[in-house]
Formats: structure tokens, C-alpha cells, sequence
């Protein structure tokens, strides 16, 4: 009964060409996205290259002068960072450079890896030694955070973890666990394969002969769902095996028999592995996690008689739960790890040894996933009941014709798009797929923002007079400095002061801002991290447009073939109704539902935003923002994010029209 099973799901033309559709579509995002990325991948392998075999210290010391080599040819060093590589190098080192020129970020990159590794032992001596402490702006004694503290210490007791001497292609193992694109196209398949184990075997009536026989209930079930799940893993085994290939073409292969620890995001893994090890947990943890979503969406499928309610369903519980997740503010309650990317990806907690406060207790976070599990079989054996014993007997009732509420066209071909066509669940999956890019943006603010924003509450935002005077101590201030450190001897002092010093590029930014509108003090500096949410997010709008447009041509395809096949359409061509009026009517619903989908996912995201900044302001002049400066219309933001809804939403729904 397996083999057929699996025959209908997995090992059949059409769901295997599906297959390759949708690892192709993957492997291409996953390449394009990456071209977008900060770090370069030609510069990256070149200098790991050259770093290769160098003892760490002596790959710091090498990075650190391919930085300075970077700045001198690109005209992009300081004052004061040429007077500490001349005092540490020399001026006979320093002119011995040479003239190749490596991006800065992918340097910056390199060198937090090398630091890393060589930080690393102390790091892990703290943990054990229970030295590292919680940093709390109030500092009040928590019962949570010291019963997590012991439990944490406990965990790492006895394990003498290391990390590695290398840190080629640790870069690419970060891409591949923190990757989510890779869900969207397990959970298309997976509807894609219940939907021919439930909706296909209702429609074909093999359904009722199976119960009918001896074995044909329990065993049916449990076929169906081995099949499911063994499609599943062969899909997502291929998914992340392609991964693993195209992030070790763009970053190196890294040595699989290297600790995990060697990854910097793994630092605070609690086990002693390697990394194919951990890499094949990971895999196994989510296939589990996965495994009990199959078996949630087989249930609630078979209860409905229809996957696509199931999913549906499904996929506004997930809206739900990470809505909640995303606007507790205790990250560490149990709402907190409602959140999908909790769910679905059980290894990050586990690097991240987490744990869950309840009445103030440090509780595992694997009791969270037991608990959800135990649900999901009882939701699970729940539909097998009703799938034995619910049996639907059609009656037939005589009701008056004019007792009888007859609605428009339009309300029928509403009904016929969104309720019994796919409407509902590409919508409820679009609005999954929104709240989780949502929940995984934590704030947009750099540390040049948060320097910029602490000089604009302190200085002011306007050209003012007291504005400049705060400006000119500010320049003091960092003369006396800069002083100050070429006096000193102390190598603490030294560091210390060029602390402070850092700060000064982005007070010059700050300098550089005002002097732009000192001839009109009605304008004035904003934080551009409040609004970068609006302005600066445009591959997140761009991924969003796709999966938009997609759902735009998936749902007029699915309403004009089901119409076709059931001979709809030679209907309306042969009646005084028409097929005109009927296209009118069917692009006057859709445009309604899109309409308010489009605004629900506005709200979405400037809700989001409110929630990571309360005090932003958007009634403020948009000349102000630092990309509009030179702009010559005197529209506030908020003017302007209304205008450009409505643009957005002309182009869209002129798509539409095309599509329909």
C-alpha cells in the first residue's frame, strides 16, 4: 500500500518535474539574493586564501594591513588611523603595501571570524566559570535569569569544547541555518502532495471503497502519511544538500571534521561535534518539525475533505502565533517561542540554549516542541475519527422558490475565487510569509544611527545657535582627545582614547547634515533609522512583490481552468449575461480582495515599525530625510507613503487587468 502511495506523491511525472521546478527557482534565489549581499565572494575567498595556514594571530595581523592597504588606495583613511598604523607598523611597512583594494565590510567580516577563534577559550572558560554575566539596564535580581544561569553553566560542565584554526567557508554554514526561503518551498510542496492524497481520492471516490474494506482504515492513514513524509524528506534532503553546494562555490568548502564551534554563530553550542554532525542534526530536527506540520495539515485536510481549507487554516493560526510572538514584549515568555522561525527551526535554540520563562522558572525550550507535538498527534488521531465515522448523506429538502435569497453575480464570483478557489489560502500564505519577515526584523538602526540619534536629542535637529555652540565644544572635545593620545605611554589609556575617538567619523556626518540646511532653520535632522522600514527595505518589497503578483496570476489561472473544465464558460458565451460583463465582474471582486489585502499588509508593516520605534515621526517635511534633501516638493512622509501606496497600487491592479 506504501509503494502506491508513494507512487501517486513522489514517484510520478508530474510531482517529480515539480520537484525540479522548484529546486531550480531555489538555487536561482539563492544566488541572486546572495549577489545582493555585503560580502563580496570573490573578495572573500581571495584573502582566505591568502590566510590559509597562517597562525590566527598572524592572520589578524595580515587582515588588519590589507584594511589599511584598502583605505590608502581608496583615499578612505583618517587622521588618526594613519598615526596608529604608523605607530604600531612603521612608515618602511606601511610603504611596502601593495595596490590591490578588497571591500572593507567583507574584511571587517574576516576579521570578526579570526578574532573569534582567537577569543574563543576565554570565552568558554567564562561560561564555565559562570563569569559572564546578564547586562540589565535596571539590574534587578531576577529568578529567571539565575535559574537560567545555573542551568546554562550545567550544560557546559565537562565538555571541554574547542574551536577550530580555520575559518574557511564558516560564512556560508551561517547562510544555510539562517535560511528560511527554503520553508516557503517545503510548504508548497507539501500541499502540493495532500492535496492529491486527500482532494484528489475524495474526488475519485477511492476514498469510500478503501474504508469499506477489512484493513482499508487504519492502514490507509498511516500509508497516506508515511508517503507524505517520505516525499517530504526527499525534497528537503535535495533542497539542502543544493544549499550546501552553491554556498561552498561562493564561500569555500568548509572542513566538515572542524568543531561546530569554528562557526560564529555556534559559539555558544552546548555539544562536542563536528560540523557535518551538527549539519545532519540540524537536518534531522527539521525534518521532525516538519514531519509533525505534515501530519497537522493531513488531519485538518482529511477533517474538511478539501487541503486547501486545511492550509488555510493552518496558515492563520501561524499568522496568529507570530503576531503574538512579535509584539510580546518579554522575548523570553512563552508567547516569544510561538513564532515560526522558533517552530520550524529547533536547532538555533538549541545553539542558543534557550530557555523559556513561566512563573519566573527557567523552563527547556524542548518542552515547548514536546507540548506541540502531543497536540498535533491528538489533532492527528482526532481527523482518523472523523475520517472513519463521518459520513456526509445528501437530502433532499423542497424549498418554495420565493422563500429562497437569491444573491448577484458578483457575490457568486466572489465566492467562486476566494472561498471554494484557492483565494483564501494564497492570501492567508502571503500574509504568513509578511509577518515572518517581520518577526525576523528586530531593529534597523547601525551603530552610526545610534551615535547620530544620541547628537541630535543632544545638540538639536535645527541649525540654531545653541545647536553650533554644542557643535564647536563637541571639536574640543575631540582635539583634546587626539592630544591627549599622542602624549600618552599607557597602552590602556591609548586604547581607551581611541574608543572615544571612534566616534568621530559619524559626528562629522552629524556636522555635515547640518551644515546642508544651515540656511533654513525651519528644517531639520531626522533619526533615518525610524523610517528606513518605508524607504530603504527594497528587496524585502521586491521579494513581496513577487509572491503578490504570483498570487495575482495563480488565482486567475486556477478561477478561468476550473471554469473551463466545467464548461462554465460556453455557458456565459450562449446567455444574455455575457462574457464582458462576467470578466468585468470577476476583475471588480478580485480587485476588492487585493485592495484590502494590499492595506492589511500596510498595517502590517507600519505597525511593526511603530512597535520598533513609538516615537517616529511622519508629519514631518520629506526633504528632510537625507536621500531627499535636494528634493523641491514640500510633502510631509506621511504625504508621501500615501502617495506611493497608491502608485504601487495602480501598477499592481494594472497587472491585474493584464493577468485577467
Amino acid at each position: 500500500m506504501l509503494y502506491y502511495d508513494l507512487k501517486k506523491t513522489l514517484l510520478n511525472k508530474k510531482s517529480l518535474c515539480l520537484i525540479c521546478l522548484l529546486l531550480i527557482f531555489q538555487f536561482v534565489l539563492f544566488v541572486t539574493v546572495q549577489q545582493s549581499s555585503s560580502i563580496y565572494q570573490k573578495d572573500y575567498q581571495t584573502l582566505q586564501e591568502n590566510i590559509k595556514g597562517m597562525p590566527l594571530s598572524d592572520a589578524a595581523d595580515y587582515l588588519k594591513k590589507m584594511e589599511l592597504q584598502s583605505k590608502l588606495n581608496g583615499d578612505r583613511i583618517s587622521d588618526q588611523e594613519w598615526k596608529e598604523a604608523v605607530s604600531q607598523y612603521g612608515n618602511d611597512v606601511l610603504s611596502q603595501l601593495g595596490k590591490e583594494t578588497y571591500d572593507l565590510r567583507t574584511i571587517q567580516r574576516l576579521q570578526d571570524e579570526v578574532n573569534y577563534l582567537i577569543r574563543y577559550p576565554a570565552y568558554y572558560q567564562s561560561i564555565v566559570q559562570n563569569q559572564k554575566e546578564e547586562i540589565s539596564l535596571f539590574r534587578k535580581d531576577n529568578h529567571f535569569i539565575k535559574e537560567r544561569q545555573v542551568a546554562i553553566k550545567k550544560r557546559y560542565e565537562g565538555k571541554k569544547l574547542e574551536a577550530g584554526t580555520s575559518t574557511k567557508g564558516t560564512y556560508g554554514i551561517e547562510l544555510i541555518l539562517n535560511d528560511y526561503f527554503v520553508d516557503i518551498f517545503i510548504a508548497v510542496f507539501m500541499i502540493y502532495i495532500t492535496y492529491i492524497q486527500v482532494d484528489k481520492e475524495y474526488q475519485s471516490g477511492r476514498m469510500s471503497y478503501i474504508k469499506a474494506t477489512s484493513k482499508g482504515g487504519l492502514w490507509n492513514y498511516l500509508s497516506k502519511y508515511a508517503s507524505l513524509t517520505i516525499s517530504m524528506i526527499v525534497f528537503m534532503a535535495l533542497s539542502y544538500l543544493g544549499m550546501y553546494v552553491i554556498r561552498g562555490i561562493q564561500y569555500g568548502f568548509v572542513n566538515i571534521q572542524q568543531p561546530i564551534q569554528s562557526v560564529m554563530m555556534c559559539a555558544t553550542t552546548p555539544i562536542k561535534c563536528t560540523i557535518i554532525q551538527f549539519l545532519l542534526l540540524m537536518l534531522i530536527m527539521r525534518i521532525l518539525a516538519f514531519a509533525f506540520v505534515e501530519m497537522l495539515l493531513l488531519g485538518v485536510s482529511t477533517f474538511f475533505r478539501k487541503t486547501m481549507i486545511g492550509s488555510g487554516l493552518i496558515a492563520i493560526c501561524v499568522c496568529i502565533s507570530t503576531l503574538l510572538s512579535n509584539f510580546t514584549a518579554d522575548k523570553n515568555s512563552l508567547l516569544a517561542y510561538l513564532s515560526l522561525s522558533h517552530i520550524l527551526h529547533p536547532e538555533l535554540d538549541f545553539i542558543r540554549v534557550s530557555y523559556i520563562s513561566i512563573f519566573s522558572h527557567a523552563i527547556y525550550y524542548t518542552w515547548l516542541l514536546i507540548c506541540l507535538a502531543l497536540l498535533i498527534c491528538l489533532i492527528f488521531a482526532g481527523s482518523y475519527y472523523a475520517y472513519i465515522t463521518k459520513e456526509y448523506k445528501q437530502k433532499m429538502i423542497e424549498i418554495p422558490v420565493y422563500d429562497k435569497h437569491f444573491h448577484s453575480l458578483l457575490f457568486y464570483e466572489a465566492k467562486k475565487s476566494w472561498l471554494k478557489g484557492a483565494g483564501v489560502l494564497f492570501a492567508c500564505l502571503l500574509l504568513m510569509l509578511v509577518s515572518f519577515d517581520l518577526s525576523n526584523i528586530h531593529t534597523l538602526s547601525y551603530q552610526d544611527d545610534r551615535i547620530i540619534n544620541y547628537y541630535i536629542d543632544e545638540f538639536g535637529a535645527s541649525p540654531t545657535k545653541e545647536t553650533y555652540q554644542n557643535i564647536e565644544k563637541e571639536k574640543q572635545r575631540f582635539a583634546d582627545i587626539e592630544q591627549k593620545l599622542l602624549l600618552s605611554n599607557n597602552e590602556t589609556e591609548k586604547t581607551l582614547l581611541s574608543k572615544e575617538l571612534s566616534t568621530q567619523r559619524t559626528f562629522q556626518e552629524y556636522c555635515q547634515k547640518i551644515e546642508m540646511i544651515k540656511n533654513d532653520e525651519s528644517r531639520q535632522v531626522l533619526k533615518e533609522d525610524h523610517t528606513r522600514m518605508f524607504f530603504d527595505q527594497s528587496k524585502e518589497f521586491a521579494k513581496l512583490l513577487v509572491f503578490y503578483i504570483l498570487m495575482m496570476v495563480l488565482m486567475c489561472m486556477h478561477t478561468y481552468a476550473k471554469e473551463k473544465e466545467s464548461g462554465v464558460t460556453l455557458y456565459y458565451k450562449t446567455t444574455m449575461i455575457g462574457i464582458r460583463k462576467t470578466h468585468t465582474l470577476k476583475y471588480i471582486q478580485l480587485s476588492v480582495g487585493f485592495t484590502l489585502l494590499w492595506c492589511f499588509i500596510s498595517i502590517m508593516i507600519f505597525l511593526h515599525n511603530k512597535q520598533m520605534y513609538p516615537d517616529v515621526m511622519l508629519n514631518v517635511a520629506m526633504h528632510d530625510l537625507q536621500q531627499f534633501f535636494t528634493s523641491p516638493f514640500t510633502m510631509t512622509i506621511m504625504q508621501y507613503l500615501v502617495m506611493q501606496f497608491n502608485i504601487n497600487y495602480i501598477c499592481l491592479f494594472d497587472y491585474l487587468f493584464i493577468s485577467s
